[in-house]
């Protein structure tokens, strides 16, 4: 049986929150009745996408549309003529560009289902452009098939801006559960990433902008100092954010207990060699690198914002706090650290509780099934 084409489009510049899920989703969707095309938009011929080097890797059929930054007239015509000249059935976008871009190809013409998965939806906006980008998105995805959204509290956020209860579907992200991982001796893993054996280590992870409140984690480090200096913390990624971050570092004078290590591919190492995971983030919507930490046996603390809360039950499988908190992420940090039996059975139930609603496969049946219900008049 010929599958249907499925058009995943999406304007990555780095392997974020949305480009995992969507990597996952279509390697996970290879076995459906669909044959899933990821198009990247990037902003120049031969312009290297991580994105599509890791979709090509897995033997993913990849499509680049090339096309100057901002609205792009020429890119949009790309993108409808290869939607018609390849027979692509769904066109499933993944943030507000592409959303832009297909909303402003006329319906008459575009004779297709679209949907949209909504990763987050941004609590503060840094200029006029972005709030006029916002506005586009919102009209246009309300004219979609589906809507997606990652959380509940996604869903919330979408009802806030009128989108219609009717168009939105809940379908929470999910990641490879690996349950027969291949055990490496963590001080070697230790030592790929130059932190000392004995230490106790606490780390974050993720792209260094002001929304994921690396700020809060550094003062939550100086308050935990005060308290115990035996603790590393580590910070893993990169971003704008860097060098001020640095210099918070230094002003607190703590720059011997917290490291840099940039943006890592290793993700799974890091995670594994920590002994607390953080995630300090002042807005979020269901994200990927907490279910990864959970996942690979961390016990983590998460600030009490967007989907986050779905999935952590305080104090079972992790410890929720109070966003832009510094006192009470010390405070958590400083109970976790003094009990490691604890540690050990939120880590425990936190492995089950991705394992149970959180996997892959899950979500990829639910994608599916979306896909069906496309074709139902």
């Amino acid at each position: 049986m010929k599958k249907i084409k499925v058009l995943h489009l999406i304007d990555s510049s780095g392997m974020y929150g949305a480009e995992r899920v969507a990597l996952t989703l279509l390697d996970n969707l290879r076995s459906s009745p669909y044959h899933c095309i990821l198009g990247c938009i990037r902003e120049s011929y031969g312009q290297e996408v991580e994105l599509g080097k890791r979709a090509e890797r897995k033997g993913i059929d990849v499509i680049y549309f090339s096309m100057h930054r901002g609205l792009s007239i020429r890119g949009i015509i790309d993108i409808y003529k290869y939607i018609k000249k390849n027979n692509i059935k769904i066109v499933h976008s993944h943030g507000y560009k592409p959303n832009i871009f297909l909303g402003l190809i006329p319906k008459k013409n575009l004779k297709i289902k679209v949907i949209s998965t909504i990763h987050g939806w941004a609590k503060e906006l840094a200029d006029r452009k972005l709030v006029v980008y916002e506005k586009l998105n919102c009209f246009f995805i309300k004219r979609f098939f589906k809507c997606i959204a990652v959380s509940n509290a996604v869903c919330g956020d979408m009802l806030s801006k009128s989108i219609p209860p009717k168009k939105i579907v809940i379908i929470w992200n999910g990641i490879d559960i690996k349950e027969n991982r291949v055990i490496i001796d963590k001080s070697i893993i230790k030592k790929k990433f130059n932190v000392p054996n004995n230490a106790f280590l606490i780390g974050t992870a993720g792209r260094l902008v002001a929304e994921k409140g690396f700020d809060i984690f550094i003062k939550g480090a100086k308050q935990f100092l005060l308290h115990n200096n035996n603790a590393l913390f580590l910070i893993a990624g990169d971003g704008p954010l860097l060098s001020k971050l640095k210099l918070s570092v230094k002003k607190y004078g703590i720059e011997r207990s917290i490291l840099f290590l940039g943006f890592t591919d290793r993700i799974y190492d890091y995670l594994s060699i920590l002994d607390i995971f953080v995630l300090s983030s002042l807005t979020e919507g269901l994200p990927i690198i907490l279910l990864e930490a959970m996942n690979a046996g961390c016990p983590v603390v998460c600030s009490r914002v967007g989907g986050i809360p779905e999935v952590i039950e305080d104090k079972i499988n992790g410890s929720l706090v109070k966003p832009n908190d510094p006192f009470a992420l010390c405070e958590a940090l400083l109970g976790l650290y003094k009990n490691d039996s604890q540690r050990k059975e939120i880590a425990c139930q936190a492995r089950n509780r991705v394992s149970d609603s959180f996997s892959a496969k899950k979500m990829a049946s639910e994608y599916t099934y979306l896909y069906d219900n496309c074709f139902i008049k």
